[in-house]
């Protein structure tokens, strides 16, 4: 089994940035993904400047934590009252077929924040999202068009977490939007998932020797250790140390994808 790791969340606050930009320079992580839209966006963009790789670093669409970049989106109901993404985002869209307004008011969200990205100076190809919201069928017609005007190429397998952890319902939803990203991008890596859902997957002897599997990790430094604060998704933490120990006694990694 090959794998990468990747690190998301980047930019989202001070403790996130020092634990990606901690495992970057040491080479724990593959890549990591910026979120444009956050409090700590600015900072990331900087340690990645200033620690050269901005190679390394994809785009993570965010329409669920932080606060848009356009005014139009912070009065839709994707928004709190005080403007700023809610979590239950991704629950609401799936709940409601959004009108064509709607849609065009979530792709000039999804451009701003890709228009940044590149503005900043990143070149990567690879885009994925916060908790998984490109998985919704508004959200896909939303960047359909804006895949290719940014350059985008490549992004993350669901199978693994997303087809293993939804309803039969859902999963035949989400199934439905893979296929039509499949015509748009390569897909990369044949599993992906969380420290915890690697772990058993591992155990269970699931990846066979030539599987690409990404590792997928939301690293923050607290008490000056570097940890996963999401290890299985219940805000269990495990260092950031023992997650890499386990993966390389499990496979092999690759430095860049």
């Amino acid at each position: 089994m090959r794998y990468f790791i990747t690190a998301d969340d980047f930019g989202a606050n001070a403790p996130i940035n020092d634990g990606i930009n901690e495992g970057l320079v040491d080479g724990s992580f593959t890549i990591a993904s910026i979120m444009m839209n956050m409090p700590g966006t600015d900072e990331a963009i900087a340690l990645a400047k200033n620690n050269n790789y901005m190679d390394k670093i994809g785009f993570h669409l965010n329409l669920t934590a932080g606060v848009p970049l356009t005014e139009d989106m912070k009065k839709t109901r994707l928004c709190c009252s005080n403007g700023s993404f809610h979590r239950g985002a991704k629950s609401y869209l799936l709940k409601r077929f959004p009108s064509k307004g709607f849609i065009l008011t979530i792709r000039k969200e999804c451009e701003e924040q890709m228009r940044r990205y590149r503005d900043a100076g990143f070149k990567s190809k690879h885009i994925d999202s916060h908790m998984w919201i490109m998985y919704n069928a508004s959200v896909y017609k939303a960047i359909e068009p804006l895949i290719e005007k940014y350059g985008f190429k490549t992004t993350r397998t669901p199978q693994g977490h997303v087809f293993s952890t939804e309803s039969f319902v859902r999963t035949l939803y989400f199934k439905y939007i893979y296929s039509k990203y499949k015509k748009l991008l390569n897909i990369v890596g044949d599993w992906s998932g969380c420290p915890s859902e690697f772990e058993f997957a591992v155990q269970d002897g699931k990846f066979s020797d030539d599987c690409l599997v990404e590792l997928y990790v939301h690293p923050s430094t607290y008490n000056g250790i570097n940890e996963d604060r999401l290890f299985n998704y219940k805000h269990d933490r495990r260092p950031i140390s023992e997650i890499c120990e386990f993966a390389a006694k499990s496979g092999t990694k690759i430095d860049m994808l």
